[in-house]
């Protein structure tokens, strides 16, 4: 609702001012209002996207970074790892295939989630969202949503984005 009047060549507005739903791809990802990406990163300040592809160990790796205000908000790491090479992790008796198993791991800060590639045992597409601390919410019901969302962003990177790792 908007109310306008002009007196003596003066403009007076008054009202309520809805804000525009703020929509943007970051990192592939939709940001809508009520999308993961759009639960995770500050409410109505555009994001910008920082891509970089190379490679890690003879596999793919993409590192995707998006800033709000000058400041890294959100981490997307994938890469494709071969899943029987020993990970640093092994030394707590997890290796790639649990992993694998395990689906979605997520917390407050960040979320993994490994799978094999399609067609073969023998390369796997890692993925891991990380948010800035800056991003945490601070009521409980707010982190169990911002958690939940990087879960879900995670999945969603890994089942749309592991062709860019998996060759």
């Amino acid at each position: 609702m908007v109310v306008a009047a002009v007196v003596t060549g003066v403009a007076f507005v008054a009202g309520v001012w809805d804000e525009p739903e703020l929509k943007q791809s970051l990192c592939g990802l939709p940001r809508a209002d009520k999308s993961p990406l759009g639960v995770v990163l500050p409410k109505g300040r555009r994001g910008v996207e920082t891509r970089e592809v190379s490679e890690m160990s003879g596999h793919g790796k993409v590192l995707c970074v998006i800033s709000v205000d000058g400041e890294g908000a959100v981490t997307v790491l994938m890469f494709g790892q071969d899943p029987n090479r020993p990970t640093s992790t092994d030394t707590t008796g997890m290796d790639t295939r649990k992993m694998i198993a395990k689906g979605v791991v997520a917390s407050l800060g960040g979320a993994s989630q490994v799978d094999y590639c399609p067609g073969t045992r023998d390369l796997a597409a890692f993925v891991t969202v990380m948010s800035d601390p800056a991003t945490w919410p601070e009521s409980p019901a707010e982190q169990a949503a911002h958690t939940r969302a990087l879960a879900s962003l995670a999945a969603t990177v890994l089942a749309e984005q592991r062709h860019e790792v998996c060759y």
